[in-house]
């Protein structure tokens, strides 16, 4: 032990509290002993002894999410009954668990808390939340673009033979079809009802989503009279939010890497009680806990930009319903525009 985990004044220590802030040592003081942390407290020491080592062996050795579900399909056959029924849930739902507790994940496999703690500690963590906290940074690093292209380019190399068309292609597919089976028709008609019932509807997307944001804005306009489209590069943010209140809805689209500004203005929105309808790419969204609704798009194709594929098809069907439920509505506002378009000579044909 060094000096400086001493108190000072040993004979002042029953009036003192001193405690070390988690110096991790991580080096055997013996054999088969590991040191993870050392406190001081009235006069005593108090260590916590890691009594295997190999779990800060591997610990280490997740790097990435691809890493972590080999290390748990090869440790598989070793697993109790209810481990196998957690380790079969994480390998399938790896980001869904990144956010959940460990009595959650019990309830959703059919396990109780304990087994799932003894899960994560079985595959090298200390518990629950530090296997948490891991899966969270690995999804995390995944976000940047320079991880993504440099994904894309080793796949290409091993796959060269493979078009770059035909992979991006299958890919959207799938995505498609993953969210339309993942996607709950009761949350999609709540939200087409809320949109309609608003007395405002504010939409905002920043950066790569303000494609995004603009077309749903844009579409939305023929057939309801309030549509605001956020854009805060002007510095009038209060003014476009002045009013909005629980009479209204607020649209947030938010894919990697999230944009901060469009997390704030929903976070100021929601303290005015104002249903937020968050679309996402992934639940580790910053606008999740934020979001009434939430429609999670998922965009998994390798290259350094996100497919928007599966977002602009659940806006079209967004629009689409609207459209529906406001009957006669539309048809009249098209006829109109149709007239003005022919008046200014708007369209080449």
């Amino acid at each position: 032990m060094t000096a400086s985990l001493m108190p000072q004044n040993a004979g002042d220590s029953a009036h003192q509290s001193f405690v070390h802030p988690y110096k991790k040592l991580d080096k055997p003081i013996c054999d088969k002993v590991y040191i993870k942390f050392c406190r001081i407290n009235f006069n005593k020491v108090y260590l916590q002894v890691l009594d295997n080592p190999e779990k800060l062996k591997d610990r280490d050795m997740y790097q990435t999410k691809t890493e972590l579900l080999e290390e748990i399909q090869r440790r598989f056959p070793q697993l109790g009954r209810g481990q196998k029924k957690v380790a079969q849930y994480v390998l399938t739902h790896t980001e869904e668990v990144a956010f959940l507790t460990a009595a959650q994940l019990g309830k959703h496999v059919g396990v109780s808390e304990a087994t799932v703690v003894r899960f994560a500690s079985l595959i090298g963590y200390e518990g629950f939340p530090d296997f948490q906290r891991h899966i969270q940074n690995m999804l995390r690093r995944n976000i940047s673009a320079i991880t993504r292209l440099e994904k894309r380019a080793e796949e290409q190399s091993t796959h060269g033979s493979k078009s770059i068309l035909r992979a991006v292609l299958e890919a959207d597919q799938t995505n498609l079809i993953l969210f339309a089976s993942d996607t709950s028709e009761a949350s999609f008609e709540q939200a087409v009802s809320m949109i309609c019932r608003a007395r405002e509807i504010y939409i905002c997307g920043l950066r790569s989503s303000y494609a995004l944001a603009f077309f749903l804005w844009f579409s939305l306009r023929y057939f309801l009279p309030k549509v605001r489209l956020i854009r805060p590069g002007i510095g009038d943010l209060p003014e476009q939010l002045e009013f909005a209140d629980k009479e209204d809805v607020f649209i947030g689209i938010s894919t990697k890497r999230y944009s901060k500004a469009t997390v704030e203005i929903a976070q100021a929105l929601k303290k005015h009680a104002v249903p937020i309808i968050g679309i996402v790419d992934n639940i580790m969204s910053p606008l999740t806990p934020l979001a009434d609704i939430q429609f999670t798009v998922r965009s998994d194709v390798s290259s350094f930009i996100e497919s928007e594929v599966v977002p602009m098809s659940l806006i079209n069907a967004l629009v689409t319903a609207v459209a529906l439920q406001q009957k006669a509505k539309p048809v009249e506002a098209i006829g109109r525009l149709e007239n003005t378009f022919d008046e200014l000579g708007i369209y080449a044909m």
